[in-house]
């Protein structure tokens, strides 16, 4: 989960991207609360990569904070979208 200036800058298509180009699959979404949620499957040292850009986000994203939750991959994500 983010929070911060996270909806509205182009962070879950920024996201996106980035997580296609690390090869995860999964999705991101906006929430009603004006955060993001995004879940991510694949090599964990490209998820962590990840984790370390949604730290930052993209240009105009103000990330206050990333909470995180590790758990077991589902399997059922053949790629990466947007929700």
């Amino acid at each position: 989960m983010i929070s911060g200036k996270v909806q509205g800058v182009f962070f879950r298509a920024s996201a996106r991207h980035k997580a296609q180009e690390l090869a995860l699959v999964g999705y991101v979404q906006n929430v009603p609360d004006e955060k993001v949620i995004l879940v991510a499957e694949g090599q964990k040292k490209n998820i962590r990569e990840l984790l370390e850009w949604v730290r930052r986000g993209p240009q105009f994203a103000n990330v206050e904070a990333v909470r995180v939750h590790w758990g077991k991959a589902s399997g059922t994500f053949s790629d990466f979208s947007i929700r």
